[in-house]
């Protein structure tokens, strides 16, 4: 296919997915990228706080 072609292509699939799912894919989406970050901000925290306890436990040697 020509780069207008597959331009044409993709906004099709585009439009035809919008169609069958809406709103409801665009909150799923949102609710996903909302679990990963709160995700990502849990993890960095638990790396935050092992690294203090290791700090601790070398300062109580």
């Amino acid at each position: 296919m020509t780069y207008r072609g597959d331009v044409y292509f993709v906004s099709v699939l585009v439009l035809v997915f919008h169609d069958y799912t809406g709103w409801h894919a665009i909150s799923l989406i949102k609710r996903y990228t909302y679990l990963l970050i709160e995700l990502s901000h849990s993890f960095s925290l638990s790396t935050i706080s092992r690294s203090e306890v290791k700090d601790g436990e070398k300062r109580g040697e």
